[in-house]
């Protein structure tokens, strides 16, 4: 990954809202810690949200949202990423890909990791 160029971050304040500060400009995003956290999170997903199925039974992609918190892993929200049919026959939504459609040059495996070059 990158470095981050932004030099102002947002700070949620315990009272609500959000305050700018200055950015670290660290190096790296995710400490050690945090990565371990979000692998075990990773691995443990599936018997700790079991109702991430579709319909057949078939585990499903989900959309986690999380932070940290003093180095531990919040989980925000998650849900998972369902196809709906009724959605897949819609003209309109159609539509709204038909230029990503035709955009598309490759396809991302996502059982493979990604290379560097």
């Amino acid at each position: 990954m990158a470095q981050a160029t932004e030099p102002r971050k947002g700070i949620l304040l315990p009272a609500g809202g959000v305050a700018k500060a200055a950015a670290s400009g660290r190096e790296s995003v995710l400490e050690r810690e945090e990565i371990r956290q979000l692998i075990e999170l990773a691995a443990t997903l599936p018997s700790r949200f079991p109702s991430l199925r579709d319909a057949d039974g078939r585990e499903v992609p989900a959309d986690i949202e999380f932070g940290f918190y003093e180095g531990r892993l919040v989980l925000f929200q998650i849900r998972p990423f369902l196809e709906s049919p009724h959605a897949r026959r819609s003209r309109f939504l159609s539509s709204l890909d038909r230029e990503l459609d035709r955009r598309a040059v490759f396809t991302v495996d996502l059982d493979e990791t990604p290379s560097t070059g």
